[in-house]
């Protein structure tokens, strides 16, 4: 940390910086950055949860006991409407703003996590959740880009694009290692010996996912206008088209 420190200190007082630290204390670049992370730190985990959920063994209490091809096939359709939604935001932001359409996608991801936190046994709620949650992620995952994007000097946006991955990366990392703590909390263990999560670490794994959706939806909330002087929309709509390229990649990663 200490190290950090320092190189902070000294990219901050270069004249010609590798990375211009200063970007951090922009309101609307430190909030993107932080949605960033706490989506990847749990929001980007909902999938894999749910994939172990839908594969558990029922004897276990909890699960449907489904192998992966059937998992495949589940998920397939909302590979197509992360792909749609990811096209549609671009239409989207410049007409309603990247504040309402971060927190409408925070909706979108922190409701469903909630829901499959008290009914883990039903088919339709999963593929329901599955469904409105890539839709989420997706306009989280394309907006925040945007944003920093429309929020940092011409000459930066590499740097800046770069540093949203490196809080994207460290959140996933970070995550993970969070929801296998919180899936090994209370374990079923079946007559053969092999252990799993059982309810209640399903519910505990959720309601992380959640809580990192209402922090997604919090910040997002203090996102302010993407530069002074400036018209929002048309910002936007630069923004927009500067992303558009990478945004079926982004569905499909998402």
């Amino acid at each position: 940390m200490a190290l950090l420190g320092w190189w902070f200190v000294h990219e901050r007082r270069h004249p010609d910086p590798l990375i211009d630290v200063g970007l951090l204390t922009t309101r609307n670049f430190i909030l993107a950055n932080l949605a960033m992370l706490a989506l990847a730190a749990g929001v980007m985990q909902l999938t894999q949860v749910i994939s172990q959920l839908v594969q558990q063994p029922v004897a276990t209490g909890t699960g449907l006991g489904r192998s992966a091809t059937f998992l495949g096939a589940l998920k397939l359709p909302t590979i197509l409407i992360g792909v749609l939604g990811s096209l549609s935001v671009g239409w989207l932001m410049p007409r309603f703003g990247h504040r309402w359409l971060a927190m409408v996608g925070g909706v979108l991801v922190t409701v469903p996590a909630a829901v499959i936190a008290f009914d883990q046994t039903s088919l339709v709620v999963i593929v329901a959740v599955i469904s409105l949650s890539t839709i989420g992620v997706t306009m989280v995952y394309t907006t925040l880009p945007a944003v920093i994007v429309a929020s940092s000097p011409a000459d930066r946006t590499s740097e800046a694009a770069g540093l949203l991955a490196v809080f994207r990366a460290t959140g996933q990392a970070f995550g993970a290692q969070i929801i296998a703590v919180l899936m090994s909390l209370t374990l079923a263990t079946l007559p053969s010996g092999q252990t799993f999560p059982d309810q209640n670490a399903y519910l505990v794994a959720f309601l992380f996912i959640a809580a990192t959706g209402l922090a997604v939806i919090f910040l997002a909330s203090w996102f302010g206008p993407i530069r002074p002087g400036d018209s929002s929309e048309e910002n936007l709509e630069v923004a927009g088209r500067t992303v558009s390229p990478v945004l079926e990649k982004s569905a499909a990663a998402s």
